[in-house]
């Protein structure tokens, strides 16, 4: 195989790896639907344990100094702690 034929299987392979379904078999957010982040608000000053996180979103728990992606999903909703997972802040991305 040329190196060109590597590169491009190469990519072909990872562009398949992103058409994998879900492990639970749930259908991902379409990218069109945007976060709510309406319900979010009332969030905050509660502690994230005693808060009802909707299992059918796209949710991601925002720790001070946890690593993130800088990606913008506009199906996302960030819900950003302290450090005694008092919530903050709710966005969406």
């Amino acid at each position: 195989m040329q190196p060109k034929t590597y590169a491009a299987s190469a990519i072909a392979l990872a562009l398949m790896a992103g058409c994998v379904p879900t492990e639970d078999g749930r259908d991902l957010p379409t990218e069109t639907a945007a976060c709510d982040i309406a319900q979010g608000q009332d969030w905050i000053g509660q502690n994230i344990a005693e808060v009802p996180v909707p299992t059918d979103m796209n949710v991601r728990i925002l720790r001070p100094n946890s690593a993130a992606t800088t990606d913008y999903l506009p199906t996302r909703l960030n819900i950003l702690v302290d450090r005694q997972d008092i919530v903050q802040r709710v966005t969406c991305g």
